[in-house]
């Protein structure tokens, strides 16, 4: 289904919509339905041929499944089995998306199938997110497409499972204390990490982004993000986010970097030099870093503004 296509589905199906289905269309939808009928989806259906077969039956439902990823994160559900349950039990859900009360049975055995499009989901991820998000900011003129300001930096995402695991046997009911049975853990990528702002370890995951400011809206437009482990340190994964940014969007080239002091290391300076990127990165008071020897540590670094 092109976007015209599903606009026209939204805009014909609106009057066979029940009293009721139209209150809460206009109400507790209405954002989510301006935000799907404003998505085009059409630049990434060119992207996402090589991913699938040439023979046999074409893929269906693609569009419908990812504007009902974009549904369930706008509604707040963060689970893909609460997700399936409320679109088996509200009928209104597959209305925004684009799709019959009929093909939601389809979209359910995907969502539930486990399959991938590819190893590097998470790269295929990143450029669906480019054409579908930063091509069109940059056509809008929220991002300007010459040279603009980014800005970099980690956040913490703690998971309520727990590093131990489940035990799956029947030890404990036959009175079998510290065995060594295999254990079932809900999320075997989390990780212990450390939390600077409240200083405390957690568990879970750390998500790194790069944004732009638009002054003009006073909005942070995001650029780039990516989930990694918690262990590990955003001096790396800043580095990681600004070579992946560069190999997304080669035409779009960050001038500016503000980084916190995290990213305080010449390494980072070093990369920022021959990428004609001019940081400005809070320093690090555990390296007993000044201005003054910054600047003179090495001439090589000289022409570094990159301290805040």
């Amino acid at each position: 289904m092109s976007h015209a296509s599903y606009c026209s589905f939204i805009s014909q199906g609106i009057s066979s919509l029940s009293p009721s289905d139209l209150l809460r269309l206009r109400g507790s939808f209405s954002d989510s339905l301006d935000k799907l009928t404003s998505l085009n989806l059409d630049p990434i259906r060119d992207h996402l041929i090589p991913f699938y077969s040439t023979t046999g039956r074409s893929a269906l439902y693609q569009p419908q499944i990812l504007r009902s990823f974009l549904l369930m994160v706008d509604s707040k559900v963060v689970s893909i089995k609460n997700w399936v349950r409320k679109l088996h039990s509200d009928s209104l859900l597959t209305f925004p998306i684009g799709c019959t009360t009929g093909s939601v049975k389809k979209m359910v055995d995907f969502f539930l199938s486990g399959r991938s499009l590819d190893k590097r989901f998470d790269k295929l991820l990143q450029e669906i997110f480019v054409l579908a998000a930063i091509v069109p900011s940059v056509e809008l003129g929220l991002l300007p497409h010459d040279s603009f300001t980014a800005a970099g930096d980690g956040t913490c995402l703690p998971v309520p499972s727990s590093h131990y695991g489940m035990k799956d046997c029947k030890c404990h009911d036959n009175s079998i204390w510290g065995c060594k049975c295999d254990r079932r853990y809900s999320d075997p990528d989390a990780r212990w990490g450390w939390d600077s702002s409240k200083e405390q370890w957690f568990y879970g995951h750390t998500i790194y982004l790069l944004s732009s400011y638009n002054k003009d809206y006073h909005v942070d437009l995001p650029l780039y993000f990516r989930f990694v482990g918690a262990n590990r340190h955003d001096s790396v994964s800043g580095v990681v986010a600004l070579a992946e940014f560069r190999e997304l969007c080669p035409d779009l080239p960050i001038i500016n970097i503000a980084l916190d002091s995290a990213h305080d290391n010449y390494p980072t300076y070093h990369l920022c030099s021959e990428w004609k990127i001019t940081p400005f990165i809070d320093l690090n008071p555990k390296n007993n870093a000044t201005p003054e020897n910054l600047y003179s540590c090495s001439t090589r670094y000289k022409s570094f503004p990159g301290y805040i």
